[in-house]
């Protein structure tokens, strides 16, 4: 984990000359990719979700005492089911918001959903059913959840990427997928939807890999967009990375942003925020196989 300044230079009083490494924690994934990681704005705390897990530190990159043992909680529902996490939400009296996959599985497919956990990481039960929330995406077996955000209102925003089943041929079934739930966890009608984010529809992979809310309530997603056409196709071949600007009642596009309601980006984002003026966005620009390059764009905010 790196902490980047204002500039985007490394912050080299975090950690140890700007870096913090977890090897401990990582020793049991056999390709670690960490999910996400989330500041909250009020106490500095930082989660950080891998394989499982949540690690709780503090602004200067050290494990939280008190949370779990030594600063991480394996994530386990009240019926036993674990949860892969994807995103985290701090709310304003510490306790905080995990979403992701649960109940994955080669029969029954995957649920998506919410979990809240208090400050010291153990489970709410007063949140959902015994802890938590968690819905099937229509009939699809394939839903996994990247964007996760709150509203000013209190609802909670999820996006993420979802396709029919695991033998699904051809990489065009892949969409896009949003649902809002209220503060106590019960899905907002009419949520959730599935749309192709592409500007082709059905000839494209769309996966949303982030959301955010801007000051006005308006949801902010980041997709990008994979032309399966292509005889040159290869795995990270983006065609094209695109900010959406979505009403968050009705999940239908503000077309009066953008070009029809996107922004163009140059690169496929990792992670997307807003302040209240811009949204920025950390993509992964010009990826191949064997090497990749990262690019941190602002975008100004519209009215």
């Amino acid at each position: 984990m790196v902490v980047l300044k204002p500039d985007c230079s490394l912050d080299t009083s975090f950690g140890s000359n700007g870096f913090v490494q977890f090897d401990e924690v990582l020793s049991t994934v056999p390709e670690p990719e960490p999910s996400v990681a989330v500041q909250d704005a009020t106490t500095g705390r930082i989660a950080m979700a891998v394989a499982g897990k949540v690690m709780m530190l503090d602004e200067r990159g050290q494990r939280v005492t008190g949370f779990g043992q030594n600063g991480v909680v394996t994530l386990r529902e009240a019926n036993g089911n674990g949860l892969d996490p994807g995103g985290f939400v701090f709310l304003p009296d510490g306790r905080f918001l995990v979403s992701g996959i649960t109940d994955f599985g080669l029969v029954d497919g995957a649920y998506v959903g919410f979990m809240r956990l208090i400050s010291d990481g153990s489970l709410d039960t007063s949140f959902g059913v015994n802890g938590d929330a968690r819905w099937r995406i229509g009939s699809n077996k394939i839903a996994y959840p990247w964007g996760f955000a709150r509203a000013p209102s209190g609802q909670l925003h999820l996006t993420g990427q979802t396709q029919p089943d695991f033998g699904s041929s051809g990489l065009s079934l892949t969409n896009a997928f949003w649902l809002t739930a209220d503060s106590n966890g019960s899905l907002v009608a009419p949520s959730p939807q599935v749309w192709d984010a592409g500007p082709l529809p059905n000839t494209s992979s769309n996966f949303n890999r982030a959301m955010a809310v801007d000051a006005k309530g308006r949801m902010v997603s980041c997709a990008y967009w994979l032309n399966n056409t292509r005889s040159d196709l290869g795995p990270f071949a983006s065609e094209e990375s695109n900010l959406q600007f979505r009403d968050a009642t009705t999940g239908q596009t503000i077309k009066s942003i953008g070009s029809d309601g996107t922004v163009k980006v140059p690169a496929g984002c990792l992670t997307l925020v807003t302040d209240q003026r811009a949204i920025y966005t950390l993509g992964n620009g010009g990826v191949t196989i064997n090497s990749a390059s990262f690019l941190v764009t602002k975008v100004t905010l519209p009215n």
